[in-house]
């Protein structure tokens, strides 16, 4: 009887342990993961804020070859979108550039002369 007693405490050791090293795998997967997503936020959250400083680039070249401002949703040649919105067209003129990529938004309000 005690055979089979030290036995059975060994399997359900056993189970026990791999319950424990299947929570210590599963915990550290779920981990991984948030820490991708977050990169990959971050990589957006960067690309959305220079496609809006593109965008920047873009008005005042308009301003400066005399041309008027270019108003509403462009795509730019790298193929990423801003949004442009004339906030003043007095001197200095007043734009708010919005860049997006994925679902990362940045938006720059930029005074130009």
């Amino acid at each position: 009887m005690r055979g089979r007693t030290r036995k059975g405490v060994a399997v359900a050791s056993a189970v026990i342990i791999l319950v424990v090293v299947n929570l210590a795998i599963v915990g550290i997967t779920v981990g991984t993961r948030d820490d991708s997503v977050i990169a990959a936020q971050k990589a957006d959250t960067a690309r959305a804020f220079y496609t809006a400083e593109n965008g920047v680039r873009v008005v005042a070249t308009e301003i400066a070859e005399g041309r008027d401002v270019p108003e509403g949703t462009l795509t730019l040649a790298d193929g990423f979108t801003i949004d442009v919105t004339l906030l003043d067209d007095d001197n200095p003129v007043t734009v708010r550039i919005t860049g997006r990529t994925g679902s990362a938004r940045r938006m720059i309000e930029v005074g130009i002369e």
